[in-house]
């Protein structure tokens, strides 16, 4: 089985989200139980909060700059391809005239 990109995406998403509820309910557990939140809590709330943003926001720059490279190649390459209709156009015309 291959392991694609939308399988990489799944995964490390399910990841942000289960660190996000795992600290979540870590910190409502501490305070309803020792009416208090210890700092190791608060620091692997902070740690998964942390890891959320950078996958997602990671995630969706790449696929921007991805888009944008893909659009700017796909421009350039259309560029190219009427630069040489133009030029055989030419040609031709220059042919019938001799």
């Amino acid at each position: 089985m291959k392991f694609e990109r939308e399988h990489r995406d799944l995964v490390s998403y399910a990841t942000a989200v289960l660190l996000i509820i795992s600290g979540v309910v870590l910190s409502f557990f501490s305070f309803f139980i020792l009416h208090l939140i210890e700092n190791s809590i608060l620091g692997f709330l902070s740690l998964g909060i942390t890891f959320a943003g950078a996958v997602f926001g990671i995630t969706q720059i790449l696929k921007e700059k991805f888009e944008a490279y893909k659009i700017s190649t796909n421009k350039a390459i259309i560029k190219k391809l009427n630069e040489k209709d133009v030029q055989e156009e030419d040609k031709d015309k220059k042919e019938e005239v001799e």
